[in-house]
């Protein structure tokens, strides 16, 4: 899709809910982009803090806000990309910053592959205060520069390649195409769009970081539905796996971090679900041991990792 000179190139979607002490920065690196020709849609989901209120002190005729009733985020950035006027929708969460370099690494690569329409941006992680962790993939073809990833969930079982706040997808895949982000889905609905775009497009990697994607780790274990949510995620691709090899390897990792989650809740039900779907040919040999573990033991090392990567004395991934 080639980008017109008259036309607003990017619309930045942002939905916001209780962000208040984060707005103001991602704001910012929004507005301190290299490249200039977007527009800034922000959703407030019926926050009670003073997000609004921080969204009012600033003056800039590309900013557009909309309130509505707290209704999730998948409804916020439905209705973020309905009223979109770029040709391009590029996602970014209320509390992640952009690299200034991040919308122009977005024009060249939309150039150089103009008959493409999802493109990924490389991004590190904030753990906590000061201790950022860069992304690792499973696989990508080149050790730099751009890349065309034909197969989305070979490369994506370490850390997904398709990141909310580090995409970029033509807008005519989602008013054209009905890729819409599913309403039903409360948590893992990024991971549910980029497996459904996965079935159907290529996704153009940028080797280059461009965000940061700020995470706090103790985040993961302190949401109570969270993996009620994701379990249902690991269910709606069960007849798709038995003809995608790549996409059963992929939904079985994803099944094994929502095991670790049910063990650790306690919900004994869904782990036994989800162990039983789970081909252990699929997981490497941390996870087998992992998944073999008593739920006392790994609610115990959970705690422990928490504490140490918190503290910044230890970054451990099974995945890897």
């Amino acid at each position: 899709m080639k980008i017109r000179n008259d036309e607003i190139v990017f619309s930045v979607v942002i939905p916001l809910y209780n962000k208040e002490r984060y707005i103001l920065n991602t704001l910012n690196s929004v507005f301190n982009q290299n490249y200039q020709n977007f527009e800034i849609i922000v959703i407030n989901d019926g926050s009670t803090d003073n997000s609004l209120k921080t969204l009012k002190t600033i003056s800039d005729k590309r900013l557009h806000c909309f309130t509505i009733k707290n209704s999730g985020v998948s409804v916020a950035r439905n209705l973020g990309i309905k009223k979109s006027k770029g040709a391009f929708i590029c996602l970014l969460d209320a509390d992640d910053y952009w690299y200034p370099n991040h919308l122009d690494s977005f024009v060249k690569v939309i150039h150089e592959f103009p008959n493409e329409v999802v493109f990924c941006n490389n991004y590190e992680t904030l753990l906590s205060k000061n201790i950022k962790r860069i992304s690792k993939y499973s696989y990508l073809p080149l050790s730099s520069g751009y890349c065309i990833i034909t197969d989305y969930f070979k490369s994506s079982l370490i850390n997904s390649i398709a990141w909310t706040s580090a995409v970029c997808i033509s807008n005519s895949v989602f008013k054209t195409s009905n890729y819409w982000f599913d309403e039903n889905i409360a948590s893992g609905q990024d991971t549910d769009l980029w497996v459904r775009l996965g079935l159907h497009f290529p996704f153009v990697f940028n080797k280059e970081i461009t965000a940061i994607h700020n995470k706090n780790i103790s985040d993961s274990l302190s949401k109570s539905n969270n993996y009620e949510s994701r379990f249902l995620l690991t269910q709606k691709f069960l007849k798709q796996e038995k003809t995608n090899l790549s996409l059963k390897k992929f939904m079985d990792n994803n099944r094994f971090s929502v095991y670790v989650k049910c063990k650790y809740k306690g919900d004994t039900g869904k782990a036994s679900i989800l162990r039983s779907q789970i081909d252990k040919d699929n997981l490497n040999y941390k996870q087998k041991v992992i998944i073999s573990l008593p739920g006392f033991v790994l609610k115990n090392l959970l705690t422990i990792k928490t504490f140490l990567v918190q503290k910044g004395w230890f970054d451990f991934s099974v995945f890897e």
